[in-house]
């Protein structure tokens, strides 16, 4: 289902379809209380059809804030899956701009990678270490924009203007939507992911200068559509931005990779947790919940999977479960994940604050 939707509302969107789905959709897909999956199927199939008759889809540039990159191969992976799934009848154009400190001259490299459907540019720019914060900020944001002069004048050259951009995150992929708005009248929609909208998270909207605060507001009322992955953080933009118009866009899973399959391994009861082992994510409270009750269940095991800092590392080893019942696998594959929750019993997540979080449908998906 998850799959399913994303890719019917993406297609919709980049042709056009929207307002057809939320008045058509809506009214058809509850009936009598039960979920309509054959409707969903079927509308979904008419609207696959229609793009494909379509003599080449439609050339959507994507801005990234976060993207999978040689200086972080993990870093807003989700959003590589949803260009994948927009690339089946679309030709996305993926531009992601980042900083590598390793570049010791001035230059800006240009990778390009992807074929047919799906291409990626990645801008690398040299990052600027001086002595005070905000100078650094700021010159490495003039580095930010010039890097992204260089990567667009390049991708305009080889393939024109769009039929649409679409930016995911508003910041900073949304400031260059709204730039090319104003100065080239493109349009753009945008999806966000982010939990910068939640006034519990750390370094939140709320948290900012009314500089930046206005810049976020004009991004979002700017935006032909705004696409959030949960109806929740749609309502908290809406309390910031006003009236803006709204579809939920939710993230996708590779059912290819995530399905169900019988366990091969009967011994015992294992829990398996995945993620990047922040603050966010709450680490600590898995381990303290799992330590209070592994008395009770000496069969029950808890692998976690992710890059663990050293202060969880030590409070599994001073729980005495280190490598007994608690296991830390690190950094693995997205395959590798996969094969491990088909393995496991149960998924199990304790963040302190989320938007919509990719694991959760994975662990769906394999039962």
């Amino acid at each position: 289902l998850p799959l399913q939707s994303t890719k019917l509302i993406t297609c919709s969107v980049y042709f056009g379809e929207h307002l057809v789905i939320r008045n058509k959709v809506n009214s058809n897909l509850f009936k009598d209380n039960t979920f309509n999956t054959t409707y969903l199927t079927s509308y979904l199939d008419t609207v696959m059809n229609n793009a494909k008759k379509s003599s080449c889809g439609k050339t959507i540039l994507f801005l990234v804030s976060w993207y999978p990159s040689r200086i972080d191969a993990f870093n807003g992976d989700f959003i590589e899956r949803h260009a994948k799934e927009a690339s089946i009848y679309n030709q996305i154009i993926v531009v992601y701009v980042v900083k590598d400190s390793s570049i010791m001259n001035k230059k800006v490299f240009i990778e390009k990678s992807g074929s047919n459907n799906l291409l990626t540019y990645i801008g690398y720019y040299p990052g600027v270490i001086t002595n005070g914060k905000w100078r650094e900020k700021f010159y490495n944001l003039v580095q930010y924009i010039s890097a992204s002069r260089k990567v667009y004048k390049k991708v305009f050259k080889e393939y024109g203007k769009p039929d649409l951009i679409h930016a995911h995150v508003t910041l900073l992929a949304g400031l260059i939507a709204l730039y090319f708005k104003f100065t080239k009248g493109w349009k753009y929609i945008l999806t966000e992911h982010w939990t910068y909208y939640n006034q519990i998270a750390g370094n939140n909207y709320y948290h900012k200068n009314f500089i930046e605060k206005y810049f976020v507001k004009m991004i979002l009322r700017n935006a032909l559509l705004i696409l959030p992955v949960s109806f929740d953080l749609g309502n908290k933009m809406k309390n910031i931005a006003g009236d803006i118009r709204i579809q939920v866009l939710p993230n996708v899973v590779d059912t290819n990779q995530f399905c169900f399959k019988e366990r091969t391994k009967k011994d015992g009861f294992r829990m398996i947790h995945v993620s990047s082992m922040n603050h966010q994510k709450n680490p600590e409270g898995i381990i303290h919940a799992f330590t209070s009750i592994v008395n009770k269940l000496p069969d029950w095991e808890l692998w976690m999977i992710g890059p663990p800092e050293k202060h969880v590392i030590q409070l599994a080893k001073e729980s005495g479960l280190l490598n007994k019942q608690i296991f830390f696998m690190g950094m693995i594959s997205y395959e590798a994940v996969a094969k491990e929750c088909k393995q496991s019993n149960a998924m199990v997540m304790f963040s302190r604050y989320e938007n919509f979080q990719c694991t959760i449908l994975e662990g769906f998906c394999c039962g």
